[in-house]
């Protein structure tokens, strides 16, 4: 589970399950482990203000894991393959030793009206206004 949506790829809207949470989407995450390798999670939960991400051991395990927890390491199995490990931070809390791949995407904003360039200058972040009016010229905004 996680909130970032930057993290999904392939979302889709939420099925409707018995879900506690308000899950907003459904989707998979891409994650490098430690050894450099690419793994897919899929059918994670996208979760709109969760503000921390979630693994959950049981449903990892009914997608095929095998999950070992030693002393304060957490080791996630798949076909006698080690795929994921982590260790222990908290009382019950383990930390993933994974790297999340973040999907870039191009967004566009839409406007309905025109705006004077102090709008702009505005929404850019205070943009230099010369370079405002030069996206102007070469039609890559409009006023």
């Amino acid at each position: 589970m996680s909130d970032q949506l930057c993290f999904f790829k392939n979302l889709r809207p939420r099925e409707r399950g018995d879900h506690k949470l308000d899950v907003g989407a459904i989707g998979d995450i891409e994650v490098v482990n430690s050894i450099g390798s690419v793994l897919t999670l899929r059918d994670c939960l996208l979760v709109p203000g969760l503000k921390a991400n979630f693994f959950s051991i049981p449903s990892v395990t009914k997608k095929g894991f095998h999950a070992v927890l030693t002393d304060n390491i957490v080791q996630f199995f798949r076909d006698d393959t080690l795929e994921m490990e982590g260790s222990r931070e908290q009382a019950q809390l383990y930390h993933l030793d994974v790297t999340v791949t973040v999907q870039h995407e191009t967004l566009h904003a839409l406007v309905s009206r025109a705006a004077p360039i102090q709008v702009w200058h505005e929404r850019f972040g205070h943009l230099n206004r010369k370079t405002i009016e030069k996206m102007v010229r070469k039609i890559l905004l409009r006023t």
